[in-house]
């Protein structure tokens, strides 16, 4: 048994633990970089899938300013989206308890302004609210 940092407070904690005594978060001796690699592959994909559009694109003989104008609306659209969904982003990556129910309630209510700081502020929560 050898004592380790924890990924998310630092503390010692041991490697064996399944949680940490001190935050409570799973796995805390799992290495962040291993944990989150399933991420890489498939924004690689996303990137040669938009070159391949890009050439075909071109081969067949599309205007650049009309790929221009849709590659900025997909960019902004996606993050459109990542910016609307960051409150369930937030507790899924640290691993709310109630990280469904922000979905949710982040889905629902989410653009009434009002809704999205709730569920920022309930993400950032260490409790349940």
């Amino acid at each position: 048994m050898a004592l380790v940092a924890c990924r998310e407070c630092s503390r010692q904690v041991s490697d064996r633990a399944r949680v940490c005594p001190h935050c409570g978060i799973d796995d805390p001796y799992a290495n962040k970089a291993i944990s989150r690699g399933m991420r890489a592959p498939g924004w690689f994909s996303l990137m040669a899938l938009l070159i391949l559009l890009l050439l075909f694109a071109f081969s067949v003989g599309v205007d650049v300013n009309s790929i221009l104008i849709l590659l900025i609306i997909l960019v902004g659209s996606l993050l459109s989206i990542g910016f609307y969904f960051l409150p369930s982003l937030i507790a899924s990556n640290r691993k709310h308890p109630d990280r469904r129910f922000i979905f949710i309630v982040n889905l629902f209510f989410g653009l009434t302004g009002i809704g999205w700081i709730g569920c920022l502020i309930w993400a950032l929560s260490r409790d349940r609210i």
